[in-house]
């Protein structure tokens, strides 16, 4: 939430808990990895960032949820938009996060199938997934085949990185029985029921680049990665995609048929012919991405991804943010960030994240303060604008004290923060509770303004409470209440 207005009830109420777990994390965080300079903290960065990201989650889920609970006029109507599009921009905060953290924590040396697990979850369209189900659960569909999205579906799944659910779908064809499939064989006799044969077990043979090896940090050096990993795998990708053109050759030929047509563009898409990727995808850019580093480049490492990436920018910053994590630019990410969040809780934590992790530097030419005091007295600065939320501004200003360099900037802003609040008390809690704050940093002016205030209001109310009071002349004599005669 950038906290660019006051949000509504709900919303906040939704947002308040994930603003407190982030700090709790924080705390922790800061106290495991005070510094940038330790050494071996990576495992530990990567466990915090994954518990940062739960919480975006469940805060995810709870705007869901009162989204659902709005049919029950427990949120008006008028706070409905507010609450999806918070849930909206929490969701795009998570996505953003889970890929700053693949792309400078996890660092793998081949970025395709961890990439691809992210798109899965944050922007795959689950359009064929839902035709599979419907096709496969249809007991009135006796030739599956038939459907006129069968082969679509088939393309769809293929690109999406799902060849096992394409298989499961191709596998209900009439003409694809478990006796075929011990007698086929790439080099079979062209027949289409033979092609179609070769199709699925081509598919059940996709080579998929998962070993562990690969999955670990590694620096920008090809020579560095699993050689023998990458030598092994690219000789079964070739010994496959000769296969694929193959039965590519076999469906050409016998192309007059319908169905041998829609084999031709299900064999293009496995030989990553650029049109029917575009095809199969949509366009869009990442759905082209993931299927070009699937079928075509399966083996490229992650420094050079960038190169796969379009030229054009986005008129979305978190969009634009995404493209800069993947060509490594984390400076140039969070300004994208900042343009579409805001100076708020997304920024102010994954930067102190970066710069645990020794990807970012802290200058900032002709400041007092660096870069993740910046972002953190910004951040503070905006919990601020919500009374409620003024303990957690407090914290996260004070962390900027530290007596070996305390940030003057922070203090400022503490000292207008407790004076704002102590200006109209509204209970004693609340002004004790604003006196120890100035009490901790010793700010002694700012307490007796305070004070000063707390005095005025009990000044007020003990003037308002006496002219509420019924006048003396209107009591009865002492002698009456005394004997109770009237």
């Amino acid at each position: 939430m950038a906290m660019e207005g006051l949000p509504s009830a709900e919303v906040l109420t939704a947002s308040r808990q994930l603003f407190s777990e982030l700090r709790i994390l924080f705390v922790e965080l800061s106290a495991s990895s005070p510094s940038a300079t330790l050494s071996g903290q990576n495992d530990l960065l990567i466990r915090y960032a994954r518990e940062y990201l739960a919480h975006m989650h469940l805060c995810a889920a709870e705007l869901q949820k009162l989204l659902g609970a709005g049919g029950e006029d427990i949120v008006s109507e008028a706070n409905t938009a507010e609450i999806r599009a918070e849930m909206r921009r929490v969701q795009w905060a998570a996505c953003i996060w889970e890929l700053a953290l693949i792309m400078f924590l996890r660092r793998p040396g081949v970025l395709g199938e961890m990439l691809l697990l992210w798109w899965q979850r944050y922007w795959c369209d689950d359009k064929a997934e839902t035709l599979l189900q419907e096709m496969l659960s249809d007991p009135s569909e006796q030739d599956v085949e038939q459907h006129p999205m069968f082969w679509p579906a088939i393309r769809m799944l293929i690109s999406q990185g799902m060849p096992e659910r394409a298989l499961a779908l191709l596998s209900t064809h009439s003409r694809l029985g478990d006796s075929m499939q011990d007698a086929a064989s790439i080099g079979g006799d062209g027949s289409a029921d033979a092609v179609l044969s070769q199709l699925q077990v081509l598919l059940e043979s996709f080579p998929r680049l998962k070993d562990p090896a690969l999955l670990e940090p590694q620096p920008e050096d090809a020579a560095s990665m699993a050689e023998g990993v990458i030598s092994a795998f690219q000789l079964g990708w070739t010994v496959w995609k000769n296969d694929v053109k193959r039965l590519l050759e076999a469906a050409e030929s016998q192309q007059t048929s319908a169905e041998m047509a829609q084999v031709v563009a299900v064999a293009r898409l496995l030989n990553g012919d650029d049109e029917a990727i575009a095809e199969a995808t949509g366009g869009s850019w990442h759905g082209v991405l993931i299927a070009r580093l699937l079928l075509q480049q399966p083996t490229r490492p992650r420094w050079e991804v960038a190169a796969l990436l379009p030229a054009d920018g986005s008129n979305d910053p978190s969009v634009r943010a995404i493209l800069a994590l993947l060509r490594d630019d984390p400076f140039c990410a969070v300004e994208c960030l900042r343009e579409g969040y805001g100076d708020g809780w997304l920024v102010a934590h994954l930067w102190d994240l970066l710069w645990r992790a020794g990807v970012v530097n802290l200058n900032m030419p002709n400041r007092c303060l660096d870069s993740r005091q910046f972002f953190m007295l910004q951040y503070s600065k905006a919990l601020g604008q919500c009374s409620s939320l003024w303990q957690l501004s407090f914290e996260y200003a004070s962390d900027l004290l530290d007596p070996r360099q305390p940030c003057e900037e922070a203090r400022e802003w503490i000292v207008q923060l407790l004076t704002r609040h102590g200006r109209h008390p509204t209970h004693a809690i609340k002004t004790r509770k604003l006196l120890r704050c100035c009490e901790r940093h010793g700010l002694v002016e700012a307490a007796r303004d305070i004070l000063s205030a707390w005095e005025l209001s009990q000044r007020a109310k003990r003037a308002h409470a006496h002219a509420d009071a019924p006048p003396v002349d209107d009591a009865p004599p002492i002698e009456l209440l005394l004997t109770g005669d009237e």
